[in-house]
């Protein structure tokens, strides 16, 4: 701040109008330059005074140490943003490995149903096909076991292998 603003700021004190605290820089003797904070109270009216009373304060360090927190904070937060920056694409790339992931994993999944549906259908049939052989064999183990025999199949002669599968099976109720 110029002696000129400092001059207009005691003038306005002078006639009473509010100033706020002041800082201008003066010339110490030893060739520096030194911040000084000034205050003022307007003491015109009280008749022990009678003038205006200015009271200054060197803040220079003040000053200085608030330079060097701003530049800190500015390095830090330089500092931070760069951090952030390489985190967030660390975590944008993973974001993607893992959505690569998840969609191989889904892809595996449809696979792996379709090719147990299969596998269920391929055993299935057979299964079912044993099974009906297993009961029917065991329907006619009970009967021969009750002493019930089944009338011999016409088409099935003796050491000449299954019936023939174009002819429909005799009717359970043929073999009494």
């Amino acid at each position: 701040m110029t002696w000129a603003r400092v001059a207009e700021a005691f003038d306005r004190k002078v006639h009473g109008l509010e100033v706020q605290a002041i800082e201008y820089r003066f010339l110490h003797k030893d060739g520096s330059w030194r911040t000084l904070e000034a205050t003022s109270t307007n003491l015109v009216d009280d008749p022990a005074v009678e003038g205006v009373v200015i009271n200054s304060r060197d803040i220079t360090e003040r000053k200085r140490a608030q330079a060097e927190i701003d530049d800190l904070r500015r390095r830090y937060a330089a500092e931070l943003e760069e951090r952030v920056r390489i985190r967030t694409a660390e975590l944008a790339h993973k974001n993607e490995e893992l959505k690569s992931a998840y969609e191989a994993t889904d892809q595996a999944m449809k696979l792996q149903e379709v090719f147990l549906s299969n596998v269920a259908h391929d055993l299935r049939t057979p299964l079912t096909i044993v099974i009906g052989y297993s009961e029917d064999m065991l329907r006619r183990a009970r009967r021969r076991a009750r002493g019930v025999h089944p009338r011999p199949d016409p088409d099935r002669q003796q050491g000449q292998g299954p019936p023939r599968t174009d002819q429909r099976p005799p009717e359970p109720s043929a073999w009494r």
